[in-house]
């Protein structure tokens, strides 16, 4: 609660801003006294910028400007699902692409002063992170619109009229007000991630002294410039981050509760003619008289884990399947798994040990894509096909056996909290009438780069529904 007619606020149980606050900023910062002007004003900035976070965390309300830095995020318009009860459902892909568009647009670590500053998970610079993400949002936003065009077009709306059913072409009041709603529901999980909101302000402060220290060619202005951008977007940012990241863990949780279909106890099943080979570490590449004596001896070397080990469990570094990141044929990883039910897959969960407990960071995948099977005989096969290269592009370096087709396209986040990411099949197969049986799960790139030459998978789940 916050005192009318007053610059008094509660801040629930946090003893340290309630009396803080009757504490002149001078005497709880005296060595700021020595500094130049334009440092003490803007020490002063993230003095109330932690102060304004400590309320945002102990109340339940979205801050004005989070949520008109989010009107001008949104599209006019975004292709929503229905849910069973007709309910509209923002779909992951845009909290996917609205995290990314936060990462892409970070002022101050741009400007770091020894100008290599990386990635603590991948070795990757802090620029070549931003860049990529911001990729994935223009992604998302090249995809929404094909399929609001599919959606929307006459042809296949008469062809297929669940196309109509299931989706929705929502404006942008209706978005805002379903992302509102959104975060009324979400308190708890919200809460939980605006827990790092003080960590990312201990590391904004750190930076900006480190700026003013060591300003790499700029000026006084431009530091304090750069600075006051920082201030004005740290608490919007953080706010809309907790907001898409509690929404993408519902839906992880909420797959736990669904029949895994790539599941070994399902029936699934590795394709070897759609699976790329297994990646020979040099510990396992020994030659064949000394693999002989070390097996004598009852030290065998250690044979490559099996595409299998991708679609069972998994507890610590090393249970994981790696392959080559670049095959002859372009192709990259490849997982083919021929499931015992024909579905309509709708979710795909990929998990990945934490970049700290990893010796290969790098080895993550980045850039993955699902491939479904859909008989070519079959009149959908050509909707499906021409509606999948619309939302996604043609991809003339890879060519695909005839009857393959491209249902999903997403980057696995090695930046992210969470190392378990679940992520929508953006091509309804339901509402165009096309099951499949055979899946080929495709990382086009790791987050290694050119430095890592294999690529490792944990573990896949897919979630989709029985077809009739």
């Amino acid at each position: 609660m916050a005192f009318r007619n007053s610059d008094i606020q509660f801040y629930g149980m946090d003893i340290t801003h309630n009396i803080g606050q009757f504490i002149p900023y001078s005497i709880r910062h005296p060595f700021d006294n020595f500094n130049p002007a334009e440092i003490k004003d803007i020490h002063r900035r993230l003095n109330d910028l932690e102060y304004q976070a400590a309320r945002v965390k102990t109340h339940s309300e979205i801050d004005p400007k989070t949520f008109a830095k989010l009107e001008k995020l949104i599209p006019d318009a975004l292709l929503v699902k229905k849910d069973k009860y007709g309910n509209l459902v923002i779909p992951d892909d845009f909290w996917h692409a609205l995290q990314n568009k936060i990462r892409s647009d970070q002022t101050l670590i741009s400007y770091q002063p020894d100008g290599k500053s990386t990635s603590p998970g991948t070795g990757l610079s802090v620029k070549d992170v931003e860049r990529i993400s911001g990729r994935e949002y223009e992604k998302f936003m090249k995809s929404n619109q094909a399929k609001m065009t599919a959606v929307l077009g006459d042809e296949l709306a008469k062809k297929f009229p669940r196309l109509l059913e299931d989706n929705h072409v929502a404006s942008k009041p209706e978005i805002l007000r379903i992302i509102r709603q959104s975060w009324d529901d979400n308190q708890k999980e919200i809460k939980l991630e605006m827990n790092q909101l003080t960590k990312k302000l201990e590391n904004a402060s750190r930076l900006i002294q480190q700026l003013h220290q060591d300003p790499a060619g700029l000026t006084t202005k431009e530091v304090k410039a750069i600075a006051e951008e920082v201030v004005r977007k740290l608490l919007p940012h953080a706010q809309l981050e907790a907001l898409a990241r509690s929404n993408l863990q519902q839906t992880v949780n909420y797959g736990l509760t669904r029949v895994n279909h790539f599941s070994k106890g399902t029936g699934a099943v590795i394709d070897p003619y759609s699976t790329s080979p297994n990646y020979i570490f040099p510990s396992q590449n020994v030659w064949f008289p000394n693999r002989w004596m070390r097996a004598m001896m009852l030290n065998s070397v250690p044979a490559p884990k099996a595409p299998e080990t991708a679609l069972t469990r998994w507890d610590e570094h090393g249970d994981c399947w790696c392959s080559p990141s670049n095959e002859i044929d372009g192709f990259g990883t490849s997982l083919g798994v021929i499931m015992a039910s024909t579905i309509y897959p709708d979710q795909v969960v990929i998990e990945h040990i934490s970049p700290s407990a990893a010796l290969e960071p790098g080895a993550a995948p980045r850039e993955m894509e699902l491939f479904a099977f859909i008989d070519s005989t079959s009149e959908n096969y050509n909707s499906c096909k021409t509606m999948s290269d619309d939302m996604f592009g043609v991809d003339s370096d890879v060519s695909l056996p005839y009857g393959w087709v491209r249902i999903a396209s997403f980057t696995y986040d090695i930046e992210s909290n969470h190392n378990v990411q679940s992520f929508p099949v953006q091509l309804d197969m339901k509402a165009l009438g096309a099951s499949t049986n055979k899946i080929i799960v495709r990382s086009k790139s790791n987050w290694g780069g050119e430095n890592v030459g294999y690529t490792c998978i944990y573990r896949v789940r897919l979630h989709g529904e029985i077809a009739a």
